[in-house]
């Protein structure tokens, strides 16, 4: 019989209530009245002002960017998840049950997070706070729960991940066999001492129990969080499944008081790659984090950025990055490498003004924030797109033609206008850039060469002023490639507030 505890969102009193506005980590505490969301300073309003060439500031920034760094608080975007997570292993925790979930997710969205908070919340159950459970499900210090945090990327070889885990436990694992083929792990002797362990047959010495019975009522439950496990897989030669199988069975030992939580980027491992789970009456059960989208990125990165006491970043910067990296992966990991490239980026400047121009000249405006074509350089270095490199080697006339018409329809509700329309919005970008434009023929002539190149969509007519025009590619993608153009600095800068 399968030893999995059932978990619902509505049970009697010993039960958590869900409550997807419940932020609180209180184990088995009734849920309190969940608080408006606090909203973040804008990044402009600080007291201190950021200075590029200040080595100190540069780091107190980096440092908050660094993904080792625990973010303050928990992001509201994972809170689903976060509880969904917590309630599992909290119920297992309650009714002294085994258990197991699988977590799943494209990289960088948030899972190993999550496991980690979960993980502090483990750790303190039974200790009488309220983030261990409260006073009702207080412990005595050996029956306590014990954790086996394992990061399987780090393991030589797949097979020693049971070894690990047993340590872990407080356990002493049995030396390891010189086993060539290990398809059949069931015969390895740290599966066997890993199994009597979960079940409360042998104590963490490898001595029996006292009583000689499996699940004796005052064993410590046993959690173990495996991250990165699908490694355990590919690492094998074979693709052999059996080492995970093994593992997601251990709480169905008879008598076992286990909890297994695997953390991987596989959608599919659990139905795909073991569909015998379900067979054997051990399927865990999948939690899935989707990818971040731009409102989420924007704002886990101004989470991490509102503790410091000075702004770092222009809003449209942050924005620009939320809207690169969403748009292709969702990782936050890589936003927040692309935010500490561009902080690189900008001090670099300010060390190199210093150096031509004195002390003062990195202390001017230009370097108190880092600023959106900081930005677009570090995206640039971190996504290679054959229409942003294109754009950027357009001649000048090409890109200013570009830059007019993301002018024109930032703030248009339809994306289509006429050549004429077009042209003179060109004429008056000129003139602002003091640049000679170009005659009526030239003006056309360039627009039929950008929409050669797909830059442009221009469409057929007798006369050129009145035949219709529209951008080919993302008002973003112009915006962004421009930026990399010293020349189009000050002019992109205007169109900042329509990206």
């Amino acid at each position: 019989a399968s030893a999995f505890v059932e978990i619902k969102t509505e049970d009697d009193e010993d039960e958590v209530r869900l409550s997807q506005n419940d932020s609180s980590f209180d184990a088995g505490m009734e849920a309190e009245p969940a608080s408006p969301e606090p909203s973040l300073p804008a990044l402009g309003t600080a007291a201190m002002v950021w200075n590029a060439a200040d080595p100190h500031m540069v780091n107190q920034a980096k440092q908050r960017l660094h993904i080792s760094v625990m973010p303050a608080g928990f992001a509201k975007c994972r809170e689903r998840e976060r509880r969904k997570v917590v309630d599992i292993i909290q119920g297992c925790l309650k009714k002294r049950r085994g258990g197991s979930m699988y977590v799943c997710g494209l990289p960088g969205t948030g899972k190993s997070l999550t496991v980690s908070q979960a993980e502090k919340m483990i750790r303190c159950w039974g200790d009488g706070t309220r983030e261990g459970g409260g006073g009702k499900h207080a412990l005595p210090t050996k029956e306590r729960p014990r954790v086996a945090a394992v990061n399987c990327m780090a393991l030589s070889e797949p097979r020693h991940v049971f070894a690990r885990v047993i340590e872990e436990l407080g356990g002493v694992p049995p030396a390891l066999a010189d086993v060539a083929d290990v398809s059949d792990v069931t015969q390895l002797p740290e599966v066997a001492a890993l199994r009597q362990l979960v079940c409360g047959a042998v104590d963490g010495n490898g001595r029996g129990n006292r009583t000689g019975n499996h699940g004796n009522a005052n064993q410590p439950m046993m959690v173990v969080l495996l991250d990165e496990m699908d490694q355990l897989m590919a690492a094998s030669s074979k693709g052999d499944q059996a080492i995970l199988y093994e593992l997601f069975g251990l709480p169905t030992i008879p008598g076992s008081r286990c909890v297994v939580v695997g953390v991987a980027n596989a959608i599919n491992l659990v139905e795909v790659t073991l569909p015998r789970l379900a067979a054997r009456g051990c399927e865990p059960t999948v939690v899935s984090f989707n990818a971040y989208d731009k409102d989420q990125l924007q704002r886990l990165l101004k989470q991490r950025l509102t503790d410091l006491p000075f702004a770092v970043f222009e809003d449209a910067g942050l924005e620009l990055v939320a809207r690169k990296v969403a748009a292709a992966t969702g990782d936050m990991r890589r936003a927040l490498n692309i935010c500490t490239n561009a902080i690189d980026i900008c001090a670099g400047e300010a060390a190199q003004a210093a150096e031509e121009g004195g002390v003062d000249a990195a202390g001017e405006d230009a370097f108190k924030l880092v600023k959106i074509h900081h930005v677009a350089r570090a995206i640039s270095a971190s996504f290679n797109s054959p229409v942003v490199e294109t754009m950027r080697g357009l001649p000048q006339h090409q890109q200013m033609v570009l830059c007019a018409a993301v002018r024109l329809f930032r703030a248009a509700a339809r994306k289509e206008t006429t050549l004429g329309v077009l042209n003179d919005q060109y004429t008056k970008l000129c003139k602002e850039a003091k640049l000679r434009g170009l005659t009526v023929g030239e003006f056309s002539g360039v627009c039929t060469v950008l929409a050669d190149q797909t830059l442009l969509k221009l469409g057929a007519g007798r006369e050129d002023r009145q035949r219709k025009v529209s951008l080919g590619v993302h008002n973003d993608d112009v915006v962004f490639a421009l930026q990399g153009v010293n020349f189009f600095r000050n002019l992109i800068g205007e169109l900042n507030r329509g990206v």
